[in-house]
């Protein structure tokens, strides 16, 4: 039987790379990096839900002949983003209520009158997912200011 061995020079660098490591500790990740990742985490999170308001931002203005289209709208304070119906076509373009707009579907065919009521469920879910999500990062960011003994 042939006994298949490894080159010189391989066998000088495993005892170099092993001599290397004699002080080294064994455990690799001690979980200190986990308030970083949450934080990021949450981010991603975030800048997703606001990627989905603009998407729908931009198709309700694509509607051929609409009378309002959701508007994104944000508060410098607290970085909230929302949408919110506008009424296409005025001067003066002002916030619209779901009751408002109830009353204006008689001016367009029922389909258009359907999928509105879809985009405003739409609306409405990612105005409640963007208000929780912005919570789970301000919450990772005071855990992680916490854990470093700094105040938030």
């Amino acid at each position: 039987m042939s006994t298949v061995r490894p080159a010189p020079g391989r066998m000088l660098a495993e005892v170099e790379q092993a001599a290397c490591q004699q002080g080294v500790g064994t455990k690799a990740f001690t979980g200190k990096g986990a308030g970083f990742r949450q934080i990021r985490q949450a981010q991603v999170r975030v800048d997703d839900i606001h990627a989905q308001m603009q998407e729908l931002s931009e198709a309700t203005r694509k509607v051929s002949g609409r009378l309002f289209y959701l508007a994104l709208h944000k508060r410098s304070k607290t970085g909230q983003l929302s949408v919110r119906w506008r009424q296409a076509g005025c001067a003066r373009t002002t916030h619209l209520s779901w009751d408002d707009m109830e009353g204006l579907f008689s001016r367009v065919p029922k389909a258009l009158a359907d999928w509105y009521k879809e985009a405003d469920k739409l609306a409405r879910q990612l105005n409640r997912d963007e208000q929780i999500a912005r919570l789970v990062l301000k919450q990772a960011e005071e855990a992680l200011a916490e854990e470093q003994g700094r105040t938030p």
